[in-house]
């Protein structure tokens, strides 16, 4: 089996189950608006496309303009005091984390996430074990658009045959084929296994613990 120097890995839905905190942010807002609610489901398949488009998901179809705008600011407002209510690392993640780092993988993120928030929960949850941490910026476009990938890349000093992208869902696979990186997927996130294959995983993990055997 191919081995690999560095690691590339989305954020929701792969290393960290953020889902309960987007949806009562999400439902906060409709509520805030008097626009009906959203179920825990909905919002998971909602993910993956950066918040602006899961907001445009999660209101009603024709929506006027002024009432998304009104609706996304709420929804910005309430999930930044309320990011890690629930949130949690996926079993065995930080584990895994810390023998990448061990055996001296080189380990990054690229997130369709905003920056802060990025920034935020891995202050929280993983403290030193990333090399670099990029999620949506002004003028950067969002995945599956590769440029996030090559910015961690070049974070790291890696090349693309020595790198690896580990995501949960098909906007990670698409980003791994646009960025001319292998992609293997992860069977505890937010889309069905079958997708994962579907987007060019040539593998699709069950437990964090079986990601460090594609690593040197």
């Amino acid at each position: 089996m191919k081995k690999y120097r560095y690691a590339i890995f989305d954020l929701d839905g792969t290393l960290l189950d953020t889902a309960e905190d987007l949806a009562a942010s999400v439902c906060f807002a409709l509520d805030c608006a008097g626009l009906p609610a959203r179920s825990l489901e909905d919002i998971k398949a909602f993910v993956g496309n950066g918040i602006s488009n899961l907001v445009k998901l999660a209101v009603p179809e024709n929506t006027p303009q002024e009432v998304f705008q009104r609706v996304f600011s709420d929804f910005l407002g309430h999930y930044a005091e309320n990011i890690n209510v629930r949130t949690v690392p996926y079993t065995g993640v930080i584990e895994l984390l810390k023998k990448l780092a061990e055996r001296g993988v080189g380990v990054a993120i690229a997130s369709n996430k905003y920056q802060q928030g990025v920034e935020r929960l891995c202050d929280i949850h993983f403290p030193g074990l990333f090399t670099a941490a990029f999620g949506e910026r002004e003028g950067t476009p969002r995945k599956p658009d590769p440029s996030i990938v090559f910015d961690a890349m070049a974070a790291m000093g890696a090349d693309r045959e020595q790198t690896l992208y580990i995501g949960d869902s098909e906007v990670d696979g698409k980003t791994a084929k646009n960025a001319g990186v292998d992609f293997a997927g992860v069977s505890w996130g937010l889309r069905d296994v079958s997708v994962l294959y579907e987007n060019g995983a040539f593998m699709v993990a069950d437990r964090a613990e079986q990601l460090m055997e594609l690593f040197l």
